[in-house]
């Protein structure tokens, strides 16, 4: 019996339905959290008409959140590797100057990445996640010079308490500092592409 189970379990079969089962849950669950979003994007920002096809701060703050925990995983697996070769080599003295290296390989990191996503591909994994995207006037994904601005305007605005992104509750297309200084824009896409 413990045999035929365990044949069973092993079969494409079986695998294939446990796959489908739980990236329906997943899919499900980002419907959820993106239909959420949008219905807190039109509460927050009422002077807007419900079909704006622009993302509000809500959506974009949960794509941005979502994209601060890859960039803290990332960073993690990045200083563990610097960390195993330091010990190795020597520590690394004194505190001031360690600390001072995390917060500037932090900044790069999470720079390096924002540029990287919205350069390439036009949105970031939260982004996608959350089916918004950044454009420029014409319509494409940023330049890399273009992200490098919005990538610094992300900083600058967030900051002193997310104030760089109060413009996003006034302006017609919900524009933030950072889409404002690099001359971007955030829609949503429920494109898959």
């Amino acid at each position: 019996m413990r045999r035929a189970i365990r044949e069973l379990a092993a079969s494409p079969e079986v695998r294939e339905a446990v796959t489908q089962q739980t990236t329906g849950l997943v899919e499900e669950l980002a419907d959820e959290v993106r239909a959420w979003a949008r219905r807190l994007d039109s509460r927050i920002d009422r002077h807007h008409a419900a079909a704006t096809p622009y993302a509000g701060v809500a959506t974009r703050a949960i794509a941005l959140t979502l994209d601060l925990l890859l960039v803290a995983g990332l960073f993690a697996l990045v200083s563990g590797f610097v960390a195993l070769i330091s010990s190795l080599v020597g520590t690394l003295r004194p505190a001031w100057l360690v600390g001072t290296l995390l917060g500037i390989g932090w900044g790069l990191v999470a720079g390096v990445y924002l540029t990287f996503f919205w350069s390439v591909a036009g949105r970031t994994p939260g982004m996608h996640l959350l089916h918004i995207r950044v454009r420029d006037a014409s319509g494409r994904h940023p330049s890399v010079f273009r992200a490098i601005v919005r990538t610094v305007g992300t900083w600058i605005s967030i900051i002193p308490f997310f104030a760089g992104y109060l413009p996003a509750l006034f302006d017609a297309r919900r524009r933030g500092l950072p889409d404002l200084l690099a001359g971007t824009e955030v829609v949503y896409s429920d494109r898959d592409g």
